[in-house]
């Protein structure tokens, strides 16, 4: 009789666990596909603060160097630098795929 209270209180908490974990997973991908959504918007209707997020990011990775520099100049440097990695991306990928960028082949271009 013990051994059977035992299996079946082991059983119900087997159970609770499941239940709960799966209510976690459930709320954690009703957040991830709300999430992005909301996060698209919100850079939509403020673009400003994205790009000011860039500056002070880039300002905390530069680090002393960075005060030596005026916001305007930091974005600048964040603008080129993007500049160059997008083409130098381009260039290597037309290499690899034969005059093509991935963003072409994956649109059957």
């Amino acid at each position: 009789m013990e051994t059977e209270q035992l299996v079946l209180q082991t059983t119900e908490a087997i159970t609770e666990t499941r239940r709960k974990k799966e209510f976690v997973s459930t709320t954690s991908s009703v957040y991830k596909n709300l999430h992005a959504p909301l996060t698209s918007a919100l850079d939509r209707i403020f673009p400003q603060q994205k790009e000011e997020n860039k500056v002070e990011r880039t300002k905390s990775i530069l680090g002393q160097t960075a005060s030596h520099f005026a916001d305007e100049q930091v974005h600048t440097i964040n603008t080129d630098f993007q500049y160059l990695i997008d083409t130098w991306l381009d260039t290597y990928e037309k290499t690899i795929f034969d005059g093509m960028t991935l963003q072409n082949l994956l649109k059957g271009k």
